[in-house]
Parts: C-alpha cells; sequence; structure tokens
C-alpha cells in the first residue's frame, strides 16, 4: 500500500482523502476515535463509532495498531 495522502504519525489537517491504513482523529466537534479504518466514506473506529469524512479535522496513523496494515507507513508497530 501506498501513502498516497503522505499522512504521518503526527497529528495533521485531514485533507478530505484517505489511504486503506489505520488512523486515530480528531472531529471537528473536537472528540478523538482511535484505530479508525476508512470505508467508503466514513471512519469505523473503536466502540462501533462511526464518522463521516466530512466530520473529520485531523488525522494521524494509530498509535496503538490492531491490523497491522500500517507497518511500511508509521513508526509504531502492532504491539
Amino acid at each position: 500500500m501506498k501513502n498516497t495522502c503522505n499522512y504521518s504519525d503526527k497529528w495533521q489537517t485531514y485533507i478530505n482523502d484517505y489511504d486503506k491504513f489505520e488512523y486515530d482523529i480528531k472531529t471537528i466537534e473536537g472528540f478523538t476515535v482511535f484505530n479508525c479504518y476508512p470505508n467508503n466514506g466514513y471512519f469505523k473506529g473503536n466502540l462501533g463509532f462511526e464518522v463521516h469524512e466530512s466530520q473529520v479535522s485531523e488525522i494521524r496513523f494509530s498509535k496503538k495498531p490492531k491490523m497491522g496494515i500500517n507497518d511500511f507507513v508509521s513508526k509504531v508497530k502492532v504491539a
């Protein structure tokens, strides 16, 4: 997989696009949702949360990844 959006392990502004990696996101309301996987315009997070991409303000690669799909783009590895 390629990181075409150039996201990183640090918080940055969401550019209304994503690649299929595991992310932590911040919403425009100020909530943080961890371990999100994007699909069909939604970020599906821990505890069953779904956040539409129009509600995302910031994004980073997950700090506690669970799926191992970030291994080539992030310094943080699955524990």
